[in-house]
């Protein structure tokens, strides 16, 4: 997607902030980031559930009990999840030890959940391709979700002056950048997730709840 964006084959990006979304923006091929929406990660493992996460509501919680069980532990390679599990880890005050982290090794990110099944292990996986069956896995189950720590920003980017969009691509991409974050726009973000029957995305305002997880 981002080369696209970058050689004029696409007048706007709906991504994930990420270190290459700022370089877009750094070098004048996109205009400022804007925050439209979150997206939530979900710790995955064992159905039988032996470590007991559901009833803990908080992914650091969880992921102290991981460690001081030292359950296995799949730490995936995509980089949502990796820095999902940084950052509880920092605040549980995990250090992360061999003997019981894994890295992913399976021939795909998609194949994640087979590795959790057998090695009766734990994962921080996106909510949406569990949601969607993209990940799946017999006797593996979402053990834990609706954490607010556990969320990453989608942002909107529009063309930057160095961009070739045409004043018309450009003034429109502006119009939709400007709705998704305006309280319409936000209005129908919750809306289209009470009716997809589960929240995928979450409004700009979620994003309030990582400032609690910043480093003093």
């Amino acid at each position: 997607m981002l080369p696209a964006f970058s050689d004029n084959r696409a007048e706007i990006l709906l991504i994930h902030a990420s270190d290459e979304a700022a370089a877009l923006e750094a070098s004048e091929l996109a205009g400022p980031l804007r925050t439209f929406a979150f997206n939530e990660h979900v710790i995955v493992g064992p159905d039988h559930d032996p470590l007991r996460l559901r009833e803990t509501g908080s992914g650091v919680e969880a992921l102290r009990r991981i460690a001081a069980a030292q359950a296995p532990f799949i730490a995936l390679r995509d980089p949502g999840s990796y820095a999902i599990v940084q950052r509880l880890w920092r605040q549980g005050g995990v250090r992360p030890d061999p003997a019981w982290v894994r890295w992913d090794s399976g021939a795909s990110r998609h194949a994640v959940l087979a590795d959790v099944a057998r090695q009766g292990a734990h994962a921080v996986v996106g909510a949406i391709p569990v949601a969607t069956g993209k990940l799946a896995a017999p006797g593996v189950a979402v053990l834990l979700q609706g954490d607010p720590l556990m969320r990453r920003p989608y942002v909107v980017l529009t063309p930057g002056p160095r961009h070739a969009a045409s004043v018309e691509a450009r003034h429109n991409a502006e119009r939709l950048a400007d709705y998704l974050v305006s309280v319409a726009g936000q209005a129908a973000l919750t809306h289209a997730a009470t009716d997809a029957d589960g929240t995928w995305l979450f409004p700009r305002i979620a994003g309030a709840a990582l400032l609690d997880a910043a480093s003093p």
